[in-house]
């Protein structure tokens, strides 16, 4: 079966073409990398933010550029950034993009790649009133319904658990902006198997997010009301976002403060956030409350105590689920203060957590340093300096469980050909920081030494090679790991650009991973495996009208103990058609894959409807195909998908009440987007 995919997929792969889009092709292609390397015990959040992100790649105004915008979207550095700033305060707004050839450290080739996705528009200063706030205004009303054709098992209701609703999910979403200085935001999601204005859902939706802020007048930067995710320093106590570390990354930059109207219950507060100040000197006070999914119990006569994992899926759909529903209050507030001069930075945060019961300390041996009581504080301190080309950032914490955890970093731009960058990371087992989000190999923020090292060299004028080295050890116990052990990662990315519009990506990945495994019964020896991962992409745009796109992945874990290779291949061919003069937008994918095991699935990046980013795992033996079909106008847009998974060497999909019985899973979905 391998090599019958090859075989089909190399001819095809050889004509293969790319959209020019350099930001989305990174953006896409190399999280699917990051999926693997976060190993998330819930990807939805994850997934959520990316498309928050992926909907802003929009024009961006070079003379109006908010830092995280540089940072996270553009890839600038912060000498770049500091120098643009620098270059528009002495000479005025930027004309054409290519005045951007005559700032200290951009180059040609780097502003070349930015014409298509920036404006250069002067900034025009008005005199605020009233009535101005709500100038130029938009509105953006998104409804999208997805729905799974094949029945699943929890939709008979003869089981004695089934699901109490409808399999139709429905979501929608509405936005306001006006003058660059106001937005709101409000959604709702009723998820397959929940009920719909009827039972335990009279309310409508099973879940309804809303924020409100005002930015940008004076002093006040933010104002924001309703749900809204923070970021300070590295994350190391609050953070939000993702780090592209396969693409040679290591330090985390964003807004200290972002509205958010969510589509999912997790990683986020609900309360206020008030950000003051200026750009070199900027405070933020926040309050925000959240609910938690689980189980109350009775430890003492009249004395409750919640147990379980602290995490909320926000899915109501049998009565177990609701009878869990929001079983835990937490309360989150702190402040940050931060001081930003020409070269360097520094800030400090602190925050207090709280719940509303205490949460009981987990029974298992390798949860014995996870969080356990009602209460966590928090405090650090990090800091940003620029030395000429290179940077220095770091960040250190503690907690109230007389834990810490430290972060060190550098990145040293020794040739504009050449980036060499630097992060180690300590944390020790007792750390606790329950919103913490850094660079980490570990889904809990505790127990983790490593150091990362990244490379990114230009080679020829075509060539880009990134090259990462990560060694880490895990200092007790992990789930289905019963012994600590250190791990090593290796990526070595070749970025090729073989013409103007033709790009082809190359990626070898080397890790190591343990698990346990039994030949005893009396206690568990350790599986040692090595991973190696190979993944080519080729995209090219053909006729400005259609984008190609084919992609090889391939993985190999090997069992030292066991004596045995384990293969797995994924294949897959993309075609785009965009007719932009009659708003028609086509996309088509068919992928082959056949893993030996769940454990060497794949994952790639699906093309999907907008504001929806999409990256699914395959796995087994069997095909998946995607068409969709979009349509716009300057007011409406409507767009379709459909897809269809179908397994070659299994009867059955899935399992529990998710169980289809049937070897095929089709996937509808419909959304219409009106802007005025």
């Amino acid at each position: 079966m391998k090599k019958l995919l090859l075989l089909i997929l190399l001819p095809v792969t050889s004509f293969a073409q790319i959209d020019t889009n350099f930001m989305r092709i990174n953006l896409e292609d190399n999280l699917s990398e990051e999926i693997e390397n976060l190993d998330l015990e819930d990807e939805s959040d994850f997934m959520e933010e990316l498309s928050e992100i992926y909907g802003t790649l929009e024009k961006i105004n070079i003379n109006d550029l908010p830092p995280e915008i540089a940072f996270s979207i553009l890839k600038m550095s912060d000498f770049q950034y500091y120098h643009l700033q620098k270059y528009i305060a002495e000479n005025g707004f930027l004309v054409t993009i290519y005045e951007l050839i005559s700032v200290e450290g951009f180059s040609i080739e780097y502003v070349q790649q930015l014409e298509p996705y920036v404006i250069t528009t002067a900034v025009k200063e008005h005199k605020r009133t009233f009535k101005s706030l709500f100038r130029r205004p938009k509105h953006k009303l998104l409804i999208r319904y997805t729905q799974i054709l094949e029945q699943k098992a929890g939709y008979d209701k003869n089981r004695n658990t089934h699901y109490v609703g409808t399999p139709q999910q429905y979501t929608f979403r509405y936005s306001f902006s006006a003058s660059e200085h106001i937005t709101l935001g409000f959604s709702g999601k009723k998820n397959a198997g929940e009920e719909f204005f009827k039972g335990s859902q009279k309310q409508g939706f099973g879940f309804y997010s809303f924020h409100l802020q005002v930015k940008n007048i004076g002093i006040l930067q933010s104002v924001i009301v309703g749900d809204y995710r923070l970021h300070f320093g590295q994350g190391m106590i609050m953070g939000s976002g993702f780090l592209n570390s396969s693409s040679g990354e290591i330090r985390k930059t964003g807004a200290t403060q972002r509205p958010v109207t969510a589509m999912s219950q997790s990683n986020f507060l609900r309360g206020t956030a008030v950000q003051l100040g200026t750009y070199k000197f900027s405070g933020t006070i926040f309050f925000g409350h959240r609910f938690f999914d689980g189980n109350i119990v009775e430890i003492e006569p009249d004395i409750f105590a919640f147990e379980g994992a602290i995490s909320n899926t926000g899915l109501y759909r049998t009565e177990s689920e609701l009878n869990k529903r929001n079983a835990l209050f937490n309360r989150v507030y702190g402040a940050h203060f931060r001081t930003h001069l020409k070269t360097f930075k520094i800030g400090a945060q602190i925050t207090r957590t709280e719940f509303s019961l205490p949460v009981l300390p987990p029974s298992r041996p390798y949860q014995r340093f996870d969080f356990s009581g009602k209460g966590v504080c928090n405090a650090s301190i990090d800091y940003q300096v620029l030395i000429k080309h290179h940077i220095l950032f770091g960040e250190f914490a503690a907690s109230s469980s007389n834990g810490f955890g430290i972060m060190q970093g550098a990145i040293f731009k020794i040739d504009p050909r050449m980036k060499f960058s630097a992060l180690m990371r300590h944390f020790s087992k007792n750390f606790v920081a329950l919103d913490g989000k850094p660079y980490s190999k570990n889904s809990k923020l505790n127990n983790e030494t490593g150091l990362l090292l990244t490379s990114e060299i230009v080679l020829s004028k075509r060539v880009n090679m990134v090259a990462l080295f990560d060694i880490y050890q895990f200092h007790w116990l992990r789930y289905l790991t019963d012994k600590p052990l250190p791990h090593l990662d290796i990526s070595l990315r070749f970025d090729i650009a073989m013409a103007r519009n033709c790009a082809l990506l190359v990626r070898y990945t080397y890790k190591t991973r343990a698990k346990n495994f039994r030949e005893d019964v009396i206690y568990n020896q350790i599986l040692e495996t090595q991973q190696h991962r190979l993944r080519v992409i080729l995209s090219y745009n053909f006729l400005k009208i259609m984008q190609l796109k084919s992609e090889i992945s391939s993985i190999c874990n090997r069992n030292a103990h066991k004596k045995e290779n384990l293969f797995g291949l994924l294949a897959y061919q993309d075609i785009g058609i965009d007719i932009s003069k009659v708003g028609l937008d086509f996309k088509l994918r068919f992928a082959l894959f056949d893993t030996d095991t769940y454990d060497e699935r794949l994952y790639a990046y699906e093309n999907d409807l907008s504001y929806t980013f999409t990256i699914n795992s395959y796995y087994y033996r069997g095909c998946k195909s995607y068409f969709i079909v979009k349509w716009k106008s300057k007011r409406f847009e409507i767009q379709g998908k459909i897809s269809r998974l179908l397994l070659f060497n299994k009867h059955q999909m899935g399992s529990g009440l998710e169980l289809i019985d049937a070897p095929h899973k089709t996937e509808v979905r419909i959304q219409m987007l009106i802007k005025l």
